[in-house]
């Protein structure tokens, strides 16, 4: 079972690059837009960023899911091989003393 990570990192790269506008649209001293204007975009930046988050947390909980699956099918192959390993070596026993009885 594949574990969709890309769509996570795309969802992730929005957030960054806005979250850097954000940042360099504070910094930046020579904006002309009133502290109102400023206000609102702020507000709207901070509603996107929320609903990237929102996105990304969504995938996030997929994969978490994905991973408990991967792991509790990881935990029936692990014991099916240890039955598996223990039939073998019952059996190799099994070969070896009744080939020691026919040599014997």
């Amino acid at each position: 079972m594949a574990i969709q990570i890309l769509p996570i990192l795309k969802a992730l790269a929005p957030l960054v690059a806005n979250a850097s506008g954000v940042v360099a649209n504070l910094k930046s001293k020579s904006s002309t837009a009133d502290s109102s204007e400023k206000l609102e975009r702020l507000e709207r930046e901070a509603i996107q960023a929320g609903e990237l988050l929102a996105a990304t947390a969504a995938q996030l909980e997929a994969l978490a899911q994905q991973l408990e699956v991967q792991a509790e099918l990881n935990d029936r192959y692990e014991r099916r091989t240890k039955w598996a390993l223990a039939l073998a070596v019952v059996s190799s026993v099994l070969c070896l003393g009744t080939l020691v009885a026919a040599i014997v």
